[in-house]
């Protein structure tokens, strides 16, 4: 706890001084800095809107298929402000996506994308190329998540996820790089980070590294068997450490933008030689005015959670090699990809 409060108290400090800075810029100087052409003044806003739809029917189709339907849409939205030596970055990207496969029932409906992000940075010029910088990122998602059934489809029984739950906030000060236009490189020593569970099963279940609590699992009298919170967990995991941020946007010819961004965490209190690894791939084509093709890859490794895995073996039983599929809990590689075409519009 020492190290989080001196980690917050720092950051805190520094954004005083920063703030300070700024008042006490001159007006003589804010003027010859805009003379030479180094920063834009006031604010800049930037964004785009992009939603896309999918499906399928098929009526006595002889060949076979299954209907289905889909629909998505992202926003990404910077709010970035100068004046004088000062650099404020702002951006909030948000995307959700449902589809649905057989029309069965009102639970076909399943989630696709589900994510939103805010983050603000702010800097100082220190050097050439780099900022002293304070950098504030927080992301979640909307809904439910449900582990996968048997039959493919969520079971809606067993939540894994949920609005808040998990939550992250990280609050880092440290250096920021920009050696070339549209690629930037924050590098910070002193870094808070926490992780909200606010959903009371999965805190209990220590979702997400939070401790802990106890439950018990007991018969409803209807012969289904339900949790029951004994002892309740906490609902956030804090965590100080190192912070490493790469982000690029660069455009390939004029019609396509590439958007990727890394970021590794170490946490000092608790195991600091496994990295915590976030990475997201985003190719956008710009078809024509009003329409796009993007393709978006993201892979996370936490340390502090777990994924299902199957594993399978082979077995001999009344003499017959059968093979048996298990499930069980490790920690491993999450992957998403998603890609969508439709209309999008850049203000």
């Amino acid at each position: 706890m020492r190290i989080i409060t001196l980690v917050l108290t720092t950051a805190i400090l520094t954004n005083s001084l920063f703030l300070s800075a700024q008042i006490d810029l001159s007006d003589d100087e804010e003027k010859r800095l805009l003379q030479m052409g180094e920063i834009p003044e006031g604010w800049n806003f930037k964004g785009t809107v992009q939603s896309g739809v999918s499906g399928s029917y098929f009526s006595q189709w002889v060949a076979g298929g299954i209907n289905s339907a889909g629909l998505n849409g992202l926003l990404s939205f910077n709010a970035n402000y100068k004046r004088g030596k000062s650099h404020w970055e702002n951006n909030l990207t948000t995307g959700y996506g449902i589809m649905n496969q057989g029309f069965t029932t009102s639970d076909s409906w399943i989630k696709s994308d589900d994510r939103f992000e805010i983050t603000s940075k702010y800097g100082r010029p220190l050097g050439k190329k780099g900022f002293m910088a304070t950098l504030l990122n927080f992301n979640s998602q909307y809904s439910k998540g449900f582990e996968n059934g048997s039959n493919g489809r969520p079971d809606r029984n067993k939540v894994i996820s949920n609005f808040l739950a998990p939550a992250r906030v990280l609050l880092a000060l440290g250096y920021d790089s920009k050696p070339i236009e549209g690629i930037s490189l924050f590098l910070s020593p002193a870094t808070y980070r926490g992780i909200i569970v606010n959903d009371n099963l999965l805190a209990a279940q220590g979702a997400f590294g939070v401790t802990a609590g106890k439950i018990e699992y007991v018969d409803n009298g209807n012969g289904e068997i339900v949790p029951i919170i004994i002892t309740p967990g906490q609902k956030i995991r804090q965590e100080a450490g190192a912070y490493c941020r790469i982000q690029v946007n660069r455009k390939i010819k004029d019609k396509v933008t590439v958007l990727m961004k890394t970021e590794l965490f170490s946490n000092y209190i608790e195991k600091p030689g496994n990295i915590d690894i976030t990475a997201d791939l985003n190719l956008q084509w710009q078809l024509t005015k009003f329409m796009s093709f993007s393709m978006g890859f993201s892979w996370l490794y936490d340390d502090n959670t777990t994924v299902t895995k199957i594993k399978s073996s082979e077995e001999i039983i009344n003499g017959e090699s059968v093979t048996i599929s298990s499930a069980y809990a490790s920690k491993g590689l999450q992957t998403r990809i998603i890609s969508s075409i439709g209309l999008a519009y850049q203000f």
